[in-house]
C-alpha cells in the first residue's frame, strides 16, 4: 500500500442490487415487482471503508473480489477515497453478489458468498499493510485476532448475522482480542448468555433508529438516533460504525462517537445503498451544527 492509512477495513466485498418500491412483500411462489433497483459496491467492508473516507480517515481496503469485476471494484471505492492496493484478485471465481430486496422498514438478502474465505487467510498469513486500527467486517478466527493484536494494531469487529456463530460462547475467547464489538439489537440479544464473558471490551449496540448504547468496564453511555426521511436501510449499521470509528480515532468522548455514528447511519438511510447516502465530514458538521 503507497500511501500510508490510518485505518483498514477488512471483510467481505459484494456486489450490491438492491431492489426497491415493491407494492407488496410476496410470499413463496408470488411474484411482487420492484420500481427501481440500484447497483453499487457493498457488504460491510465495503461500506465502512468508503464511510471512513468519506469523513477523512486515511483508509485501506483488505478483501477478495473476482477478476472480471475487479476493475469496476476498484474505480468505484478510489472514487471514495479509499486505497485499494491490498484488494486480492480471484480469478477461478465471480466477486460476491447479494441481492438486498428493500423498504424503509425492514429487508431480506438473497447472497453468493463468492471469494470471501480467501480474506480469513489473507489476515491470517499474508502482510498488512500498516495501519493505527484495523476493522473486521466479517468472522475472524482466532489465528488471525492473534496475530493482529500482536502485530499492534487496535481492533474493532462487526460480524453481522450469523446466529449460529453468535449463539456459540467459545467465540468470547476471539472476542476478547478486540477493542471494540458492534452487535446490532438482534445480534446482542443472540449473544446474551454469554455477553458476561465479554467484559473488559467496548460493547456497541445499534438499536437503528432509536439510537445506540455502549457499554465499556462497568460505564455505560446511550445516544438517540435522529430523525431523517428514510428511503431504504441497507448499510445503515455499517455506516454508523464509520462513524463512531472515526470518532473514536480521534479520541473523541464516547456519548460523541454514539452521537456521529448514530447521525452517519441516519444520513445513509436517506439514498438507496450503503453508501450514496453516507455524509461527507463537511455534510455531517452542517447536519449535527443543524440539530
Amino acid at each position: 500500500m503507497s500511501a500510508q492509512v490510518t485505518a483498514l477495513v477488512a471483510g467481505d466485498l459484494y456486489l450490491d442490487l438492491i431492489l426497491t418500491g415493491f407494492p407488496f412483500w410476496p410470499a413463496p411462489g408470488e411474484e411482487s415487482f420492484a420500481r427501481a433497483m440500484h447497483r453499487d459496491i457493498g457488504g460491510g467492508a465495503a461500506i465502512t471503508a468508503c464511510g471512513l473516507a468519506k469523513l477523512e480517515v486515511p483508509t485501506g481496503i483488505v478483501g477478495t473480489v473476482g477478476a472480471s469485476d475487479c476493475e469496476w471494484v476498484v474505480e468505484r471505492m478510489e472514487g471514495y477515497g479509499v486505497n485499494t492496493s491490498a484488494l486480492r484478485q480471484d480469478a477461478g471465481d465471480y466477486t460476491a453478489v447479494t441481492v438486498a430486496v428493500s423498504d424503509a422498514k425492514d429487508r431480506a438478502f438473497f447472497t453468493y458468498a463468492g471469494p470471501n474465505e480467501r480474506t480469513r487467510e489473507i489476515l491470517e498469513k499474508e502482510p498488512l499493510p500498516t495501519a493505527r486500527h484495523i476493522h473486521l467486517a466479517c468472522i475472524p478466527t482466532l489465528d488471525a485476532m492473534r496475530r493482529l493484536r500482536a502485530d499492534g494494531y487496535t481492533i474493532s469487529v462487526d460480524i453481522g448475522w450469523h446466529p449460529d456463530w453468535l449463539a456459540d460462547a467459545r467465540n468470547a475467547e476471539i472476542l476478547h482480542l478486540a477493542d471494540i464489538f458492534f452487535p446490532n439489537q438482534r445480534e446482542a440479544a443472540a449473544i446474551r448468555p454469554w455477553i458476561g464473558e465479554l467484559e473488559g471490551i467496548m460493547l456497541v449496540t445499534k438499536h437503528g433508529a432509536r439510537g445506540a448504547e455502549a457499554q465499556r468496564a462497568g460505564e455505560r453511555v446511550e445516544h438517540p438516533g435522529f430523525r431523517v426521511e428514510t428511503r431504504e436501510t441497507t448499510g445503515a449499521g455499517d455506516c454508523f460504525d464509520a462513524g463512531f470509528l472515526a470518532a473514536w480515532l480521534e479520541g473523541k468522548a464516547l456519548a460523541e462517537c454514539l452521537r456521529i455514528g448514530n447521525a452517519c447511519g441516519a444520513l445513509s438511510t436517506r439514498e438507496v445503498g450503503g453508501i450514496a447516502g453516507m455524509p461527507t465530514k463537511i455534510q455531517l458538521e452542517e447536519f449535527l451544527c443543524a440539530t
